[in-house]
């Protein structure tokens, strides 16, 4: 009887780490899933400094900004600060003016991005590799629209 009892619990237990073993490939670990939090947290960052900040300021003023430094009022914060690293609240975005109409975004991620996300993704900030990735961007400082500016291949 004791036997029997202890192949059951063995075998139970086998299940149960081989079930929590697959969850960590399928899903991820714990610490992977925090990681890609804050990537996602990060890409939300760039487009607020970039529709909210880059592209609104264009839209008030008729030009690029020089600095980030000049839109950081044009952004409304609403919750995360869009220029703080969510993870280690570190300064967060480096924008160039690459030319009168053209610039260039970048941010530093975690982790590349997955890659059914990056195929479905509505905006070029969520395909990227791991470390810093940089997005170019041409001005269109003609006509009103929404998003004035477009990704440059």
């Amino acid at each position: 009887m004791t036997t029997a009892r202890s192949l059951f619990a063995t075998i139970l237990t086998t299940l149960v780490a081989g079930v929590m073993i697959g969850a960590f490939f399928v899903v991820g670990s714990p610490s992977r899933e925090r990681l890609h939090r804050f990537d996602d947290q990060r890409s939300q960052n760039l487009q607020a400094i970039r529709y909210e900040g880059i592209d609104a300021y264009v839209q008030r003023t008729g030009k690029l900004p020089d600095t980030l430094e000049d839109v950081r009022d044009t952004v409304v914060i609403r919750g995360n600060d869009p220029f703080t690293d969510p993870e280690t609240g570190a300064p967060f975005g480096e924008y160039l003016k690459t030319g009168e109409d053209t610039f260039v975004l970048c941010g530093v991620f975690a982790e590349p991005s997955d890659i059914e996300t990056a195929k479905t993704s509505p905006d070029v900030f969520w395909t990227h590799p791991a470390g810093r990735a940089c997005f170019s961007f041409r001005e269109q400082l003609t006509g009103p629209t929404t998003k004035t500016s477009v990704p440059v291949p």
